[in-house]
């Protein structure tokens, strides 16, 4: 049931106008007009009755509608040329995202209350609200398609007479991770399987390792289970033989968002970014590092510095001495967000 005074906004559009910036000014003036206009058929009042609704002064407001009639998001009114008529919102990013796409709601009287730079911010809120919340939604629909995918990462078939085994694999001393190839040759009549011991160096990510595997597609495939399962055993404690629990998800959705990667979802800077999460404080937290591992040998800086390359909870992997710490990035309490595909 759509709320009163909600309206179903394309996602990635709002990701778009956060990305250029200088359109956030003008896209608020539009909601307010939108509201304003909504018992009116779409059609403005005077510029002066606009330039009162949007608390702007009457030289400011003549700009504003110039932007907005240039960008096609109001138009001349037909009836009558010296007014002006708002255009949908649907029909502002129709054909630029293709047939379907993902809508979120916005609560245009909250925003319009606002000051342009908490706008701005609560913009940003929404995108990375409406990101997660689709992330999740294709997790759960490719769970539902193909549940073995997950299996892939201890066990990789290349073709039926080759498999490459990960379940007993370890990180070594050298910075390689072992795995087990089994193939099959003819003795006589029978197959005979074979089984050898080999190690993949993931610091170079040396794929000659692989030469049996003749498909470029399929060694890629694989070369990316090998680097999913080289972090996986990073974040394993061997004295417990339990999986550490780094960036789990929490009751209420939290989830580990670094200024780096805000900053990639809505295309602005990271001081920006900083800046927009001061209006929202009570979203954020910070945790104390986690113990990821302990090893014997000081010198294996190379797992480090492999583990944040690769690593996707954008936190970032310390060593200090002999100890691996998984230091903890910034944590945002993530809103529910109903998503609609349209």
């Amino acid at each position: 049931m759509k709320k009163e005074n909600h309206i179903s906004v394309r996602v990635n559009w709002i990701k778009d106008l956060l990305a250029e910036g200088n359109k956030l000014v003008y896209f608020k003036t539009y909601l307010i007009l939108l509201e304003l206009t909504k018992e009116h058929g779409g059609n403005l009042p005077s510029i002066k009755a606009c330039a009162l609704a949007c608390g702007k002064s009457y030289p400011t407001m003549v700009i504003h509608i110039k932007k907005l009639l240039q960008w096609g998001w109001i138009r001349n009114n037909e009836e009558n040329h010296h007014s002006y008529t708002i255009v949908k919102l649907k029909k502002l990013y129709k054909g630029k995202y293709g047939v379907q796409g993902i809508c979120a709601p916005l609560d245009i009287v909250e925003l319009s209350s606002f000051t342009q730079q908490k706008f701005n911010a609560y913009l940003a809120e929404f995108t990375y609200d409406a990101l997660h919340r689709y992330k999740i939604m294709k997790y759960q629909e490719k769970k539902g398609k193909d549940i073995d995918k997950d299996l892939a990462i201890n066990k990789f078939r290349v073709d039926c007479r080759n498999s490459i085994f990960l379940t007993k694999s370890f990180i070594t001393k050298n910075n390689k991770l072992r795995f087990t190839h089994v193939y099959y040759k003819q003795e006589g009549e029978l197959q005979v399987p074979v089984v050898k011991t080999k190690y993949f160096d993931f610091v170079q990510q040396d794929i000659s390792v692989l030469s049996f595997i003749k498909d470029k597609a399929t060694r890629k495939e694989c070369i990316e289970n090998f680097n999913l399962k080289v972090s996986e055993l990073a974040m394993f404690d061997e004295r417990t033989k339990t999986m550490m629990l780094v960036g789990e998800t929490e009751v209420g959705l939290h989830l580990q968002m670094s200024y780096t990667y805000r900053k990639l979802l809505i295309g602005r800077s990271v001081s920006t970014v900083k800046n927009y999460q001061k209006y929202f404080p009570s979203t954020y937290s910070r945790r104390e590092n986690t113990l990821v591992k302990n090893y014997c040998d000081p010198t294996r800086t190379a797992l480090c510095e492999y583990l944040n390359s690769e690593n996707l909870l954008n936190g970032r992997y310390i060593q200090k001495g002999t100890t691996i710490f998984y230091s903890h990035c910034t944590v945002r309490s993530v809103s529910r967000i109903d998503l609609k595909r349209k």
